[in-house]
């Protein structure tokens, strides 16, 4: 199932689930097409607990984007931006703004940053030129990588204190949530 919002995941509930989607009986657990519950016990899994580890998690995560993040002269969102841009070059910054989930006013100052550094070119658009179309420079993809692989080091040197076995098991961990949420429609599947 596709990533849905709001009126759209109402109306996917509404319908009979594929053979690939989640069944959900009454907001329990998602139960797989043929009625099997996943893995995890509810019952004796303390949610408070879990969201609370989760929350930890992101904020963790997010400290650590943050901090490589100062070394450049945009917010940390600028790399979901610059991703955004690569990924579909000729984006209007509306387009870019839907497609991160940023307002467009942020956006629109995050692209301005990115222009002045000259990472990201504005166009107009040819058939109808009050479009302004936003292209990826080389430079910002030399940039992007730069950034990520900081990112991926930081992160790799906070991990190193975590025994072999235990990481192997946190990376299963989180694959499990991953097609979790997948199977769930809450993300897409890469």
């Amino acid at each position: 199932m596709a990533t849905t919002t709001g009126g759209q995941r109402d109306r996917a509930r509404d319908r009979a689930p594929t053979p690939e989607e989640p069944v959900r009986d009454g907001g329990d657990a998602p139960k797989a097409a043929n009625g099997t519950a996943h893995d995890l016990d509810m019952e004796s899994l303390d949610m408070e607990s879990f969201v609370d580890l989760l929350k930890a998690a992101n904020r963790g995560f997010l400290n650590i984007v943050q901090e490589v993040m100062q070394q450049y002269p945009f917010p940390p969102s600028g790399m979901v931006i610059m991703a955004q841009i690569m990924k579909r070059p000729g984006s209007s910054v509306s387009q870019v703004a839907r497609g991160t989930g940023f307002a467009k006013s942020h956006v629109s100052k995050t692209i301005d940053i990115l222009v002045s550094r000259g990472v990201v070119e504005k166009r107009q658009d040819p058939s109808d030129r009050r479009v302004i179309r936003l292209f990826a420079t080389e430079e910002l993809g030399r940039w992007f990588e730069e950034i990520r692989a900081a990112i991926q080091d930081r992160l790799s040197e906070v991990l190193a204190v975590v025994p072999k076995a235990n990481l192997h098991a946190l990376v299963d961990g989180l694959e499990m949530v991953k097609q979790i949420l997948v199977e769930s429609g809450y993300i897409k599947p890469d």
